[in-house]
């Protein structure tokens, strides 16, 4: 595996977890706060049509969907 999962940190080692919506801060009214996403595979220029992405809320926090 190519990188490894914290368990006790739930994130995987190697890969920083980034915004919802990377460069956009929480604003009111755009369905989403408290929420940070992690690109397991992917989004590094792997050979892929997908991505596995991990999405963890804060307390009190939510999105859209």
């Amino acid at each position: 595996m190519k990188h490894k999962f914290e368990a006790g940190e739930f994130r995987w080692h190697g890969i920083e977890a980034a915004g919802y919506h990377a460069g956009r801060h929480d604003v009111a009214g755009q369905g989403y706060r408290g929420v940070t996403r992690q690109i397991i595979s992917g989004g590094q220029g792997e050979p892929s049509k997908f991505q596995v992405r991990y999405f963890e809320l804060e307390t009190q926090g939510f999105t859209r969907l």
